[in-house]
């Protein structure tokens, strides 16, 4: 399930656990709302598994930050999550999200 809390006065985004074709246009519209925050905060502690589609988001996400003068980062990230990026070539945009 994926929900918004806040944690340390910043809305975090807190990514479901399956990050697939299915969760991507509700991942998508939560990240559009939150493109205009400094940091764009999000919480992968529950992804198990994350597909092609999502990645493609969140990269695109992150860039849309960066170019704002923001940063996105992620916390919580664990093997499936990192597999995914992996798996694609993309570690290290994983790895300046933490």
């Amino acid at each position: 399930m994926d929900t918004a809390r806040n944690s340390n006065d910043a809305s975090t985004y807190v990514l479901p656990g399956q990050c697939d074709l299915t969760a991507a246009a509700r991942i998508h519209a939560a990240l559009i709302e939150k493109m205009n925050e400094p940091v764009l905060l999000l919480d992968a502690g529950e992804v198990e598994r994350c597909g092609t589609v999502v990645a493609q988001i969140l990269v695109a996400a992150s860039r849309e930050v960066s170019a704002a003068g923001g940063h996105m980062q992620v916390r919580n990230m664990g093997p499936g999550f990192r597999k995914c990026f992996a798996d694609l070539g993309l570690s290290q945009d994983v790895t300046s999200w933490e």
